[in-house]
C-alpha cells in the first residue's frame, strides 16, 4: 500500500542524503568556509528541488546578507539568478552590518551606494516573484485555520489587495476585524469578518486577491 509522503518523512530523507555526502560538509566548518560568498549554494539548490518535488506548493524562505566586504558582482549576479529560479516566498533581506573584533571586521567594506542598490533589486525582484507565486491561489477556495485577530489593517494595505482606485497607500486609518490564517502551506491570509468565534477554527476560505506577502480571502459558509 502506498503511503503519501510527509514533510517530516521528505526533510529526513534529504538530511540523511545531506549527511552522507561526507568531510566537505561537516558542521564544524571554519569561519571562513563558513562566510565565503555562495558557499554550499548548489547543496541548498537540491535540497529546494527535492522538497519542490514532493510538495509543490511548499513555502521556500531564505535569508540573504547583502553587500560582505568580499561580495563581488558576480555573486551579487548569482543572488540575484538564485531569486528568479526558486522564487522563495520569503525573503528575509538584510544588510552587512560590520562589527569590531571580528575576522569580517578587519576587511575593507563596500560602497554603501553599491549595498543600497542591490538591496533594492533584491528586494523588487522578490516582490515580482512571491506575487507571482500567488496567482495560482486567486479565485481558489482552500482551507485555513485562523490563528490571530489583528489589530486592524492599513486602508493602504487592503486597498492595495483590492485593487482599490481609492489612494489610501498614506492612509494609517486601520480597518477593524481583521483576522489573520494560514494555510497547510504557511501562507499568509487576512479575512475580514465580524464574526468574533473565527479565532482558532479551521474553515474554508475563498481567496479574492493577492500581494507579496498577504492574501485577501473570503470565509466560505456552508
Amino acid at each position: 500500500m502506498h503511503t503519501k509522503k510527509t514533510i517530516f518523512d521528505a526533510a529526513v530523507d534529504i538530511t540523511k542524503e545531506y549527511i552522507r555526502g561526507g568531510g566537505e560538509n561537516n558542521v564544524a566548518s571554519t569561519f571562513e568556509e563558513i562566510h565565503t560568498p555562495l558557499n554550499k549554494v548548489a547543496e541548498a539548490e537540491q535540497i529546494i528541488m527535492k522538497f519542490k518535488k514532493e510538495f509543490p506548493d511548499i513555502t521556500i524562505a531564505t535569508d540573504i546578507i547583502v553587500g560582505y566586504p568580499t561580495e563581488t558582482e558576480e555573486d551579487f549576479q548569482k543572488n540575484l539568478e538564485f531569486i528568479k529560479k526558486f522564487k522563495p516566498d520569503v525573503l528575509n533581506l538584510s544588510k552587512f552590518s560590520s562589527h569590531k573584533q571580528t575576522p569580517a571586521g578587519k576587511l575593507i567594506p563596500l560602497d554603501k551606494e553599491i549595498i543600497n542598490k542591490r538591496t533594492s533589486q533584491l528586494m523588487e525582484l522578490h516582490r515580482q516573484t512571491s506575487q507571482n507565486n500567488k496567482l495560482k491561489y486567486k479565485e481558489k477556495e482552500i482551507k485555513v485555520f485562523v490563528n490571530v485577530k489583528v489589530p486592524g489593517v492599513s486602508k493602504g494595505t487592503l486597498s492595495m489587495l483590492q485593487n482599490s482606485k481609492e489612494n489610501f497607500e498614506h492612509s494609517k486609518t486601520k480597518i477593524p476585524n481583521i483576522y489573520e490564517a494560514r494555510d497547510d502551506n504557511y501562507n499568509i491570509i487576512l479575512i475580514k469578518s465580524k464574526d468574533k468565534s473565527l479565532l482558532g477554527k479551521t474553515l474554508k476560505a475563498k481567496i479574492i486577491q493577492i500581494g507579496v506577502h498577504h492574501m485577501l480571502a473570503e470565509e466560505k459558509l456552508n
